[in-house]
């Protein structure tokens, strides 16, 4: 590659004259003649200026670029223009503005040497993928200022961010599995992208560990477009492999293997259960909502922009990573520093209604018996309790010694991990002073040493009254209650959830989507072995514990929902009148 000395030699005069030449700001200072010498010569050599070195700034643009492959699945992934946005906004907060690029992915080292001879740039942040299929990088790019968001395995950048791949496929297969699902379809992006042959990894590795033979006809690569996702499951069901559950390594593939679920009659999740990543706009407004591994795009987006403006304060070259040096052990014109950092952050399990632990909807006021839409089956058993209204504005009407009861399952014990149970209810019930709180949803331990979780209504503590609250009981280490603020027996309807956060300790209670109480919470394992019951507890069932009102859903989820997530759901039903 040649250097500013070489394109000096050649045009017969100094490498400062060179450097006026190539900087537009000095153009009066050089002859045209002498100018014109330079530019023959920049162009015989194919030379392209490094102002990004040591001590020299010359056409410093104050901003940043991304790079992204081009194409129309990628472009129309809603993923990239999230992670714009947040690029963006953290780019103004240092002062930088931020410029867009779309290469093709044959394109070859050229698009690069655009971008950094044209000086259009002071810094690059460049997706990973648009390394793959053999893609060529450029000395200069090796010399430039740059930042990679992805699978680092060019080994050529110093600086990148990432997320942890394996443990992020492990955490959306063993969510399926411990629904009880099996034949796990795992539909990647093209074979290339090295994030998802690491959460392959992930998805195989749970397999493993839970002692399911891996299908190698389940393990499928897309184009990143809901239509790949969409094609993938009508091949699968064409040739007879019906999976029961899908993880997909973005949400538009999720999307495209739901839509062809939805369109088939299969019923999501309890046919087919789905797991997408990145967390987008778009699976949070699916319908149903798609459970997701949220990648952090805000945090992804804030370190990669501090790594690139340090590298620029500093002065520091991207460097190609051979013993720590630039290219030769310097960059051209500058340090070419290939001490950077490589930073990887973990990943978020969330949980929605196209994956969930249980799912009872009484919108179909028929018969004794309401079914699971969790895809588990555990059909619940009407015992006393009426229906109310029909079709939207249905539910179930509770009073004396009424109940709706689960069989006992393992699955429906939090043990020691995240909990979370939602439900719909209306009531008009006063009880007195000393009555005992009613039961609204409760699994229960009825044996010497007491356990017990659920969502209730105060009716015991004058001061309670009427409340709501999420209750953790252990006999042997001590009881956990969260209380609402709000009262909720104004015959209004409400939305009810009772959180179980074990990272943070706590528990919380939210009425309509807002926080109201939280409380410490470190009881360790919780599990009952009565059955899972709404309206009264299954082990009692005794006048004075019966929530006397109108329950329509309970939603229970095996993680702790976010209040953006809660809140979803209550804007999502807000609209329920039911006439009784």
């Amino acid at each position: 590659m040649s250097t500013i000395k070489e394109v000096a030699k050649l045009a017969g005069i100094s490498p400062s004259a060179v450097s006026f030449v190539m900087n537009e700001k000095h153009k009066g200072e050089v002859s045209a003649r002498t100018r014109l010498r330079v530019l023959k010569a920049v162009q015989k050599l194919n030379y392209h200026p490094n102002p990004y070195g040591r001590g020299l700034k010359l056409n410093k643009s104050d901003a940043i670029g991304y790079c992204v492959p081009r194409g129309r699945s990628i472009l129309a992934d809603p993923y990239y223009y999230e992670m714009l946005v947040n690029l963006e906004r953290e780019a103004r907060k240092h002062n930088y503005s931020l410029l867009f690029f779309a290469f093709d992915m044959d394109g070859g080292e050229n698009v690069f040497k655009e971008v950094i001879g044209n000086s259009h740039v002071d810094g690059l942040i460049i997706e990973a993928p648009l390394l793959s299929n053999g893609f060529s990088l450029s000395q200069e790019i090796m010399q430039f200022p740059a930042v990679l968001i992805g699978k680092n395995s060019s080994k050529i950048f110093n600086s990148s961010v990432d997320v942890d791949d394996i443990r992020a496929g492990q955490k959306a297969t063993e969510h399926l599995i411990i629904m009880g699902k099996k034949r796990i379809c795992f539909i990647a992006g093209p074979s290339d992208i090295g994030n998802d042959r690491e959460r392959l990894a992930g998805y195989r590795a749970a397999l493993k560990e839970n002692n399911i033979e891996p299908n190698p006809d389940l393990v499928i690569n897309g184009d990143y477009s809901i239509q790949s996702g969409y094609s993938i499951m009508d091949g699968l069901i064409k040739n007879g492999l019906v999976p029961d559950g899908v993880v997909a390594c973005n949400d538009l593939m999720a999307i495209g293997a739901m839509n062809f679920a939805k369109e088939k009659k299969f019923k999501i999740p309890q046919d087919i259960a789905v797991v997408g990543f990145n967390n987008t706009s778009l699976s949070q407004n699916y319908d149903p909502p798609l459970t997701i591994v949220s990648i952090p795009a805000s945090q992804v987006a804030s370190r990669a922009v501090e790594m690139l403006v340090k590298m620029l304060k500093n002065g520091n070259c991207n460097g190609n990573g051979h013993n720590g040096n630039g290219h030769n052990g310097n960059g051209r014109n500058g340090n070419g520093n290939g001490s950077g950092e490589k930073v990887v952050l973990d990943s978020e399990l969330i949980v929605r209604e196209s994956t969930m632990v249980g799912w009872w909807r009484f919108d179909r006021p028929e018969g004794k018996e309401v079914s699971d839409r969790s895809g588990k089956g555990r059909d619940a058993k009407i015992d006393g309790a009426v229906w109310v209204g029909r079709k939207r504005a249905a539910g179930l009407k509770f009073s004396r010694n009424a109940m709706v009861e689960i069989p006992h399952s393992e699955t429906l014990n939090p043990r020691t991990g995240d909990w979370t149970v939602c439900a719909w209810v209306k009531t008009s019930q006063k009880p007195g002073i000393g009555e005992g709180d009613k039961v609204i949803v409760r699994k229960d331990k009825k044996s010497q040493s007491r356990i017990f979780w659920g969502l209730s209504m105060g009716g015991y503590d004058a001061g309670l009254i009427g409340k709501a609250f999420f209750q953790i009981w252990h006999e042997g280490k001590g009881v956990a209650y969260a209380f609402s603020r709000t009262l909720v027996n104004d015959n209004k309807w409400h939305f009810l959830a009772g959180v179980r956060d074990t990272g943070a300790k706590r528990i919380r209670i939210y009425v309509d989507g807002k926080l109201e109480g939280e409380e410490k919470e470190d009881l360790g394992e919780i599990a009952g072995d009565e059955a899972l019951s709404f309206g009264n507890d299954a082990s009692w069932r005794e006048p004075h514990s019966c929530f006397n009102g109108i329950i329509r859903e309970v939603k229970i989820f095996n993680s702790a929902l976010k209040r953006e997530e809660i809140f979803k759901s209550v804007s999502k039903c807000q609209r329920i009148n039911v006439s009784e």
